[in-house]
Order: C-alpha cells, then sequence, then structure tokens
C-alpha cells in the first residue's frame, strides 16, 4: 500500500540574498501534500507562495536559495539529488503551470515542438509517437487537432494556459503546481479552466497544488486549504472545515474580506495594516502588529503549528495563541 503522503516539506527556508540583509521569503515551513488531492495556498501578494512552489522543483537560482529544511517526493530526498537528476524528475513526475503562458512559451516555437520536445526529451517516445500523444492531449483539453501548429501568440489567454497544462500532463506527472493559473483569465474561462483542472484531476488522479490569492477559486476546487502570512504558514485544514470555522485571526480576516452578495451589509470588511517588511519581519507571531486578539505573549514568542479542532478526521493546525497553553488564553475562546 502507498503512503497516502506524497511530497512532504519540512522545515523549509528559502532566503534571497539583498544588499541589504538576506530576506526569508520562505521560513521555516512544513506541509504535506496527500496523493489525489487539490491543495490550495492560499495568502496575500509577497507572502511567499510563489517562492515555494519554486522551491519544490528547486527551481531557485541567482539570488534565491534553500538554505535549510528537506523536500521529501514520494520516498526521495530532493535535496540530495544532483541539477542532472532533478532535471530528470522534472517533466517525468513533477509538472508545473506558471502565471503567465505568453511568458512561459517560446513564441518562435510551434506548439507541437513545445509538446514533443518534453517526450522526446523525459520518454523513450518516436516523434511520430510523441505528436500522436501531443495531438491527443490538446484535444483532451478543448483544443482542436490542428491548432497544434500553430505558435503561441495565434492563441488566446485560455488556450495558452491549456497548452501549459499539457505541457504538465505530457508524461504523466504525479504532482503538477499551478502558480496563479488563472490570473490571465477572464471570469467565463476562468471558470470553465476550474472545471476542467478538476476533470482532469480525476481522470488522471492527479495530485495538485494550485497557488493562488483568490479565496473563491479555492472553494470551488479544493479539498485542503493551507494559508500563508508573511513566509510561515498560518493554518491548513479541510478546505470546508477552514471556510466554515476558521482559526487564525488571519484566516478570518481573509474570509471577511470576500465580497458576499448574500450579506446584507453595504461595506466590505478591511482588514488593518499591512503585511509586514521581510527584511526586518516582527517578532514572535509576525502577524500580531494586525491582530484584534493580540496578546502580551503574541509579540514575544512564536506559536507553535499545532492541531486545533478536535475529532476532525482531517487534521486542522493553526500556528496561534489563542489555541495553545499558556496563562494568558485561559478564558479566551474565539
Amino acid at each position: 500500500m502507498k503512503n497516502d503522503i506524497l511530497y512532504s516539506i519540512r522545515n523549509l527556508t528559502v532566503e534571497y540574498q539583498t544588499r541589504v540583509s538576506p530576506l526569508r521569503a520562505v521560513d521555516d515551513v512544513s506541509l504535506d501534500i496527500k496523493r489525489g488531492e487539490i491543495l490550495g495556498l492560499v495568502g496575500e501578494s509577497g507572502c511567499g507562495k510563489s517562492t515555494l512552489g519554486k522551491a519544490l522543483m528547486r527551481l531557485h537560482t541567482g539570488a534565491a536559495r534553500i538554505t535549510s529544511g528537506e523536500l521529501w517526493f514520494d520516498g526521495t530526498d530532493l535535496m540530495t539529488l544532483s541539477p542532472r537528476q532533478m532535471r530528470e524528475l522534472r517533466g517525468a513526475r513533477l509538472g508545473m503551470i506558471f502565471q503567465d503562458p505568453m511568458t512561459s512559451l517560446n513564441p518562435v516555437q510551434r506548439i507541437v515542438d513545445h509538446l514533443t520536445e518534453t517526450m522526446l526529451t523525459h520518454g523513450d517516445w518516436s516523434e511520430k509517437q510523441a505528436r500522436q500523444r501531443a495531438e491527443e492531449l490538446i484535444e483532451t483539453l478543448g483544443i482542436r487537432r490542428e491548432r497544434i501548429d500553430d505558435y503561441p501568440h495565434q492563441m488566446s489567454g485560455g488556450m495558452r494556459q491549456r497548452v501549459m497544462i499539457a505541457l504538465a500532463l505530457a508524461l504523466n506527472c504525479d504532482l503538477v503546481i499551478a502558480d496563479e493559473p488563472t490570473t490571465s483569465l477572464d471570469v467565463i474561462v476562468e471558470a470553465t479552466f476550474l472545471d476542467l483542472l478538476k476533470d482532469l484531476q480525476r481522470e488522471f488522479d492527479l495530485t495538485i497544488l494550485l497557488i493562488t490569492h483568490n479565496i473563491g477559486v479555492v472553494a470551488e476546487v479544493a479539498d485542503r486549504v493551507a494559508v500563508m502570512y508573511a513566509g510561515r504558514m498560518a493554518e491548513v485544514g479541510d478546505v470546508y472545515e477552514v471556510f466554515a470555522e476558521p482559526k487564525h485571526p488571519y484566516t478570518q480576516g481573509l474570509l471577511r474580506s470576500v465580497p458576499n452578495i448574500e450579506l446584507d451589509a453595504g461595506d466590505l470588511y478591511k482588514m488593518q495594516g499591512a503585511p509586514p517588511n521581510l527584511l526586518a519581519p516582527p517578532t514572535g507571531c509576525r502577524f500580531h502588529p494586525r491582530c484584534p486578539y493580540v496578546m502580551d505573549i503574541c509579540p514575544i514568542e512564536e506559536p507553535a503549528f499545532d492541531p486545533v479542532a478536535d475529532g476532525s478526521p482531517i487534521p486542522h493546525k493553526a500556528a496561534c495563541w489563542l489555541y495553545q497553553e499558556h496563562p494568558e488564553t485561559a478564558d479566551i475562546h474565539v
């Protein structure tokens, strides 16, 4: 029987070297991605979501580097693999859909060449077999076969995004990391794309990490949701449980900020303050300068990322002093 954890992240830290000092975009993050699930990763812009996604593929170069932590993919420690071994893994078992397909696709290369190049590089295919597989893929994704000889600029944004999905599926990847895949799409195309994503997950038994700042997208397709704030994990749990009873004050603020046409309130909720500067983050809990429940312990000591809901079949965790043993929290219930 296979382990139900496909990808395990342990105490991961990713830093960017700046002229002032190292900036920790991902700080001591631990998270499990279960086999066959869609896990939504949400948070404000700049919280470290995309940096975490690239780290899972070990794609960081230049000023960015993983400084500590472990990345275990299906029992393999990715931190011990050579660059060549990682290149062999990407495409074959790990796929990524980037934010903007127009900048991710080669403008002077036809769609068929994008797809067959991936298959010829990583698999044992003839050119004829690779083209046939490419045609079948784009047809499955709703693009006519004859469009496979087009160039990226001849396709709409939604079609280019489907080509990016086809690249991730070309070799039947186990895990697809989708980084803001609906950012460049209008609402009609976005809805179609999300339906397609769910269908593909069922058809190909995919595991998907969906990185987005759009809470509605996560509510539509995800099985679980993980919430990041200022480079750290704030909350993770079953999507219905987290949306119905968010535990972390930051998650509560995020959900209250989403417009709801079923409510009579005319004014939108506005979370106080702004995300911190990661070059000089707050001490203790990083959300404490904006938190309505802040206590004396919050700026002094960082809370553990521990379970907060007893009896839940899917672990629900939050990094908040409101749910941990401390004299100040004895009579508080949020």
